[in-house]
């Protein structure tokens, strides 16, 4: 009895750990991105014409939502501001000791949140398919910017994921997974430009 009821509690220990990532929303998901949204609806953001609006996962190989920084105009200060907002909390702006950005400046609702999600599963699904990609498998969405180039959104997507076969390992008290990124960015034409983190 004393072995079944060890045994149990050890299932239910790791159940517990294992569904632990499954709280919270993806970052790409409806539910995420929706997070974001709010965050972004809210002061200082409130109003303003950004020039970059990141989204961002916690650690990595983690794809839940985090975080949103939005680089926007300030001004009353003249410069950028760069900001950083979660369901914790806003961070204390970055001001830009820079000129001010040259680059295009669009608001909340010129981002195309509602067709990211159906992006994501075509890019995974493209991802999958490039024999120079055949080693790599759990792909994930680390992190999501959002820029405006001649008059257009674009997106460019951090992507990690791990290669076949390289499990865990533990090097003293810690547990090192090998992971590895890049960048995806969607181009006019439907295809996908990869690049090197």
């Amino acid at each position: 009895m004393k072995k079944l009821l060890t045994m149990v509690g050890i299932g239910l220990a790791l159940a517990i750990s294992s569904c632990s990532s499954l709280t919270g929303s993806k970052l790409v998901s409806a539910e995420g991105l929706e997070k974001a949204k709010k965050l972004l609806e809210k002061d200082p953001y409130t109003g303003k014409a950004f020039t970059k609006v990141m989204l961002w996962a916690g650690q990595p190989l983690e794809e839940n939502f985090e975080s949103v920084t939005a680089q926007y105009f300030d001004e009353k200060q003249g410069k950028d501001v760069s900001q950083r907002a979660s369901e914790a909390g806003l961070s204390s702006p970055d001001v830009s000791t820079d000129e001010p950005s040259k680059a295009e400046t669009f608001t909340l609702t010129e981002i195309p949140f509602d067709k990211v999600p159906a992006q994501v599963d075509k890019m995974i699904k493209f991802l999958s398919s490039q024999s120079e990609l055949e080693e790599m498998e759990g792909y994930i969405v680390h992190s999501l910017v959002f820029t405006k180039e001649n008059g257009q959104i674009k997106q460019k997507y951090e992507i990690q994921c791990t290669k076949k076969g390289e499990g865990k390992s533990v090097e003293g008290r810690n547990i090192v997974t090998n992971y590895y990124q890049f960048h995806v960015t969607p181009t006019a034409d439907g295809q996908y430009e990869v690049s090197e983190w």
